[in-house]
């Protein structure tokens, strides 16, 4: 995972979950959720990339075991019971693929964006996605340049 991963994920998810109006306790659980969901890693030999949903469960089985960590558990392993906790599954799984295509390059927002409009896994996600660039809009910095001001 690459260094930073899980807090720009963390930061991220947050920030979507409470745009789209999510309790706080939920906020909470799903940032806990972002800082470990990659957790699993640990227990295989060489993760790649198509073991995802593998290392989703892992963690989330590992999670599940800790009582005050069940909850984002049930966010990472993606299949929670309540329909917020299935969204905040959803919002964690399209903040770390941004994340992965982008690897915290802001440059590469556009065309990571791009990427999770056309992504199958994110089909049934158009309000988290639709959240997800209002959040990453709302963050930008402003223009060095004034459009005003002369070149």
């Amino acid at each position: 995972v690459p260094d930073g991963h899980a807090a720009r994920v963390t930061e991220l998810a947050g920030a979507v979950a409470e745009r789209m109006g999510l309790p706080p306790l939920d906020v909470r659980d799903l940032e806990i959720a972002a800082l470990l969901h990659h957790l699993g890693q640990v227990t295989l030999d060489d993760p790649d990339e198509g073991e995802a949903e593998e290392i989703a469960r892992v963690t989330g089985t590992m999670m599940r075991d800790i009582r005050p960590l069940a909850a984002a558990g049930d966010i990472v392993a993606g299949d929670a019971a309540e329909p917020r906790r299935r969204l905040a599954a959803r919002i964690l799984a399209i903040a770390s693929a941004y994340d992965d295509l982008t690897g915290g390059d802001p440059a590469a927002s556009a065309s990571a964006l791009a990427a999770l409009r056309r992504d199958p896994r994110f089909a049934g996600d158009v309000r988290a996605v639709m959240a997800f660039e209002r959040v990453l809009r709302d963050a930008a910095p402003a223009p060095l340049v004034s459009p005003t001001a002369p070149v």
